[in-house]
């Protein structure tokens, strides 16, 4: 079976602009388009070009399919219409000087969809000890008011606001807040 390989130029990281890397696209991709892909051992999103694009069987791949990791999005892509409930997704969000959160592991919506797309649904209220524990353990559904703030403390956090994170580790615990806080970025 034929599959679509993608040469990457990374383009905010001068450790990686000098060479193109392959990626899988699991996603039909044009030469020019930008995207954001995993990078690294820990495999955080930076945004990338695609230099140019492959139709191969996986015997002739450019480079062994063992090793390669795939495209997660096309840069821009945060938001989702989940059980024709618009939902907010907050991956390919710009946290640092070259990288982006994580997609799946938090989305907002103002009203509740009718088939959520994380594990979780989440209508945040303060002090209520059971969504914290929804939200350490896989990601989140937020839904309505607090949720709001929630994300966008987290999204701060992961921009290094020492004030966000006191808050976060607060309410969810170091450990936890910790975790999540990996997950999405």
């Amino acid at each position: 079976m034929k599959r679509l390989f993608a040469a990457l130029r990374f383009l905010d990281d001068g450790n990686l602009s000098d060479r193109v890397y392959w990626y899988l696209a699991g996603l039909s991709l044009s030469e020019g388009e930008e995207v954001l892909a995993p990078v690294g051992m820990h495999d955080r999103l930076q945004r990338a070009r695609v230099e140019r694009t492959l139709l191969a069987e996986e015997e002739d791949a450019p480079y062994p399919v063992s090793s390669i990791k795939r495209v997660e999005a096309r840069f821009g892509t945060h938001s989702a219409l989940v059980g024709g409930v618009p939902c907010t997704e907050f991956g390919g969000i710009r946290y640092d000087d070259r990288h982006y959160t994580r997609f799946g592991t938090l989305l907002y919506a103002e009203r509740e969809p009718a088939d959520p797309p994380l594990p979780v649904l989440v209508r945040p209220e303060r002090g209520d000890a059971e969504v914290y524990a929804a939200i350490r353990r896989s990601g989140a559904l937020l839904v309505g008011g607090e949720g709001k703030e929630i994300a966008r403390l987290l999204l701060s956090a992961l921009r290094g606001g020492e004030e966000a994170l006191a808050e976060l580790n607060n309410l969810l615990g170091e450990s936890a807040c910790a975790a999540l806080l990996r997950r999405l970025g």
